[in-house]
Protein backbone atom coordinates (compact mmCIF):
# COMPACT_ATOMS: atom_id res chain seq x y z
CA UNK A 1 0.00 0.00 0.00
CA UNK A 2 2.75 2.40 0.93
CA UNK A 3 4.58 1.84 -2.38
CA UNK A 4 1.44 2.54 -4.41
CA UNK A 5 0.34 5.53 -2.30
CA UNK A 6 3.58 7.45 -1.89
CA UNK A 7 1.82 10.77 -1.36
CA UNK A 8 -0.27 9.52 1.59
CA UNK A 9 0.62 9.87 5.27
CA UNK A 10 2.13 6.47 6.15
CA UNK A 11 2.52 7.24 9.85
CA UNK A 12 -1.23 7.21 10.43
CA UNK A 13 -1.61 3.84 8.70
CA UNK A 14 1.37 2.35 10.53
CA UNK A 15 -0.17 3.24 13.90
CA UNK A 16 -3.01 0.82 13.13
CA UNK A 17 -0.62 -2.12 12.59
CA UNK A 18 -0.59 -4.38 15.66
CA UNK A 19 3.14 -5.02 15.77
CA UNK A 20 3.11 -6.97 19.08
CA UNK A 21 1.03 -9.67 17.37
CA UNK A 22 3.83 -10.32 14.86
CA UNK A 23 6.49 -12.90 15.55
CA UNK A 24 10.07 -11.86 16.23
CA UNK A 25 11.04 -13.32 12.83
CA UNK A 26 8.42 -11.18 11.05
CA UNK A 27 9.50 -8.04 12.90
CA UNK A 28 13.19 -8.55 12.10
CA UNK A 29 12.99 -10.00 8.59
CA UNK A 30 9.96 -8.23 7.11
CA UNK A 31 9.12 -5.08 9.05
CA UNK A 32 12.66 -3.88 9.76
CA UNK A 33 13.96 -4.11 6.15
CA UNK A 34 10.85 -2.30 4.86
CA UNK A 35 12.04 0.92 6.52
CA UNK A 36 8.43 1.94 7.20
CA UNK A 37 8.86 1.95 10.97
CA UNK A 38 11.56 3.29 13.24
CA UNK A 39 13.83 0.87 15.11
CA UNK A 40 12.29 2.21 18.35
CA UNK A 41 8.78 1.20 17.21
CA UNK A 42 10.02 -2.31 16.44
CA UNK A 43 11.83 -2.54 19.80
CA UNK A 44 8.70 -1.30 21.60
CA UNK A 45 6.67 -4.05 19.92
CA UNK A 46 9.23 -6.68 20.97
CA UNK A 47 9.11 -5.32 24.53
CA UNK A 48 5.30 -5.49 24.67
CA UNK A 49 5.31 -9.00 23.22
CA UNK A 50 7.92 -10.28 25.69
CA UNK A 51 6.40 -8.63 28.78
CA UNK A 52 2.72 -9.40 28.14
CA UNK A 53 0.62 -12.52 28.41
CA UNK A 54 -0.59 -13.65 25.01
CA UNK A 55 -4.22 -13.22 26.07
CA UNK A 56 -3.52 -9.57 27.03
CA UNK A 57 -2.39 -8.61 23.52
CA UNK A 58 -4.75 -6.59 21.34
CA UNK A 59 -6.24 -9.28 19.09
CA UNK A 60 -9.00 -8.69 16.59
CA UNK A 61 -12.07 -10.87 16.72
CA UNK A 62 -15.38 -11.32 14.96
CA UNK A 63 -18.45 -10.04 16.81
CA UNK A 64 -21.86 -11.53 16.05
CA UNK A 65 -24.30 -10.26 18.70
CA UNK A 66 -26.92 -12.63 20.13
CA UNK A 67 -25.75 -15.57 18.00
CA UNK A 68 -24.33 -18.93 19.06
CA UNK A 69 -20.94 -18.99 17.35
CA UNK A 70 -19.95 -22.35 18.86
CA UNK A 71 -21.78 -24.24 16.12
CA UNK A 72 -20.78 -26.04 12.95
CA UNK A 73 -22.49 -23.22 11.00
CA UNK A 74 -19.63 -20.92 12.08
CA UNK A 75 -16.89 -23.54 11.68
CA UNK A 76 -16.55 -24.49 15.36
CA UNK A 77 -15.36 -27.98 16.22
CA UNK A 78 -14.94 -30.05 19.35
CA UNK A 79 -11.24 -30.92 19.61
CA UNK A 80 -11.39 -32.62 23.02
CA UNK A 81 -14.25 -34.61 24.52
CA UNK A 82 -16.40 -37.59 23.61
CA UNK A 83 -19.28 -37.64 21.09
CA UNK A 84 -17.81 -34.60 19.38
CA UNK A 85 -20.36 -34.14 16.58
CA UNK A 86 -23.37 -34.01 18.90
CA UNK A 87 -22.25 -31.00 20.93
CA UNK A 88 -22.39 -28.34 18.22
CA UNK A 89 -25.55 -29.33 16.36
CA UNK A 90 -27.67 -26.70 18.12
CA UNK A 91 -30.36 -29.16 19.29
CA UNK A 92 -30.87 -28.51 23.01
CA UNK A 93 -34.08 -30.54 23.38
CA UNK A 94 -33.31 -34.03 22.08
CA UNK A 95 -30.56 -35.70 24.08
CA UNK A 96 -30.16 -38.92 25.99
CA UNK A 97 -27.36 -41.29 27.00
CA UNK A 98 -26.58 -42.10 23.37
CA UNK A 99 -26.77 -38.80 21.48
CA UNK A 100 -27.08 -35.02 21.75
CA UNK A 101 -24.34 -34.21 24.25
CA UNK A 102 -20.62 -34.47 24.89
CA UNK A 103 -18.85 -35.70 27.98
CA UNK A 104 -15.40 -36.26 29.40
CA UNK A 105 -13.86 -38.37 32.15
CA UNK A 106 -13.82 -36.63 35.51
CA UNK A 107 -10.44 -36.70 37.24
CA UNK A 108 -8.96 -35.08 40.34
CA UNK A 109 -6.29 -32.99 38.58
CA UNK A 110 -8.80 -31.27 36.22
CA UNK A 111 -6.78 -32.21 33.11
CA UNK A 112 -9.75 -33.60 31.24
CA UNK A 113 -12.45 -31.43 29.77
CA UNK A 114 -14.26 -30.40 26.64
CA UNK A 115 -12.44 -28.05 24.30
CA UNK A 116 -14.05 -26.19 21.41
CA UNK A 117 -12.10 -24.47 18.65
CA UNK A 118 -14.07 -21.61 17.15
CA UNK A 119 -14.10 -21.15 13.40
CA UNK A 120 -12.24 -17.83 13.75
CA UNK A 121 -11.12 -15.54 16.57
CA UNK A 122 -14.26 -14.11 18.14
CA UNK A 123 -15.31 -11.66 20.81
CA UNK A 124 -17.39 -13.39 23.46
CA UNK A 125 -18.82 -12.37 26.82
CA UNK A 126 -21.59 -14.91 27.33
CA UNK A 127 -21.78 -18.69 27.31
CA UNK A 128 -24.88 -20.83 27.68
CA UNK A 129 -24.00 -24.29 28.90
CA UNK A 130 -26.37 -27.21 29.45
CA UNK A 131 -25.12 -29.59 32.11
CA UNK A 132 -26.58 -33.09 32.10
CA UNK A 133 -29.96 -32.79 33.84
CA UNK A 134 -31.63 -36.15 33.26
CA UNK A 135 -30.82 -37.34 36.80
CA UNK A 136 -30.06 -35.82 40.22
CA UNK A 137 -26.30 -35.23 39.78
CA UNK A 138 -24.76 -31.77 40.14
CA UNK A 139 -21.47 -30.54 38.72
CA UNK A 140 -18.69 -28.12 39.56
CA UNK A 141 -16.70 -26.65 36.68
CA UNK A 142 -14.58 -23.83 35.33
CA UNK A 143 -14.29 -22.32 31.85
CA UNK A 144 -11.11 -20.95 30.29
CA UNK A 145 -10.46 -19.27 26.94
CA UNK A 146 -7.30 -18.94 24.86
CA UNK A 147 -5.94 -17.74 21.54
CA UNK A 148 -3.06 -20.21 21.30
CA UNK A 149 -3.87 -23.17 23.59
CA UNK A 150 -0.86 -22.19 25.75
CA UNK A 151 -2.05 -19.11 27.62
CA UNK A 152 -5.47 -19.75 29.19
CA UNK A 153 -7.59 -17.18 31.03
CA UNK A 154 -10.23 -18.47 33.45
CA UNK A 155 -13.42 -16.53 32.78
CA UNK A 156 -15.80 -18.60 34.92
CA UNK A 157 -14.99 -20.50 38.11
CA UNK A 158 -17.81 -22.54 39.58
CA UNK A 159 -15.44 -25.17 40.96
CA UNK A 160 -16.83 -24.66 44.48
CA UNK A 161 -20.53 -24.66 43.54
CA UNK A 162 -23.01 -27.41 42.74
CA UNK A 163 -24.60 -26.64 39.36
CA UNK A 164 -27.31 -28.30 37.28
CA UNK A 165 -29.08 -27.87 33.95
CA UNK A 166 -28.79 -24.55 32.04
CA UNK A 167 -25.95 -22.22 32.97
CA UNK A 168 -26.10 -18.63 31.66
CA UNK A 169 -22.60 -17.28 32.18
CA UNK A 170 -21.48 -13.67 31.69
CA UNK A 171 -17.94 -12.29 31.88
CA UNK A 172 -15.95 -9.32 30.49
CA UNK A 173 -15.68 -9.51 26.69
CA UNK A 174 -12.59 -11.36 25.41
CA UNK A 175 -11.19 -12.30 22.02
CA UNK A 176 -10.50 -16.02 21.79
CA UNK A 177 -10.22 -18.76 19.19
CA UNK A 178 -9.50 -21.86 21.24
CA UNK A 179 -12.40 -21.38 23.50
CA UNK A 180 -14.11 -23.03 26.36
CA UNK A 181 -11.99 -25.63 27.97
CA UNK A 182 -13.89 -26.78 30.99
CA UNK A 183 -13.46 -29.48 33.53
CA UNK A 184 -16.08 -30.70 35.93
CA UNK A 185 -16.43 -32.76 39.03
CA UNK A 186 -19.55 -34.69 39.80
CA UNK A 187 -21.42 -34.63 43.12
Amino acid sequence: WCKHNAKENHAEIMQAVRLPLMSLTELLNVVRPSGLLSPDAILDAIKVRSESRDMDLNYRGMLIPEENIATMKYGAQVVKGELKSALLDGDTQNYDLDHGFSRHPIDDDCRSGIEIKLGQPSIINHIRLLLWDRDSRSYSYFIEVSMDELDWIRVIDHSHYLCRSWQKLYFPARVCSLQMSWSASEK
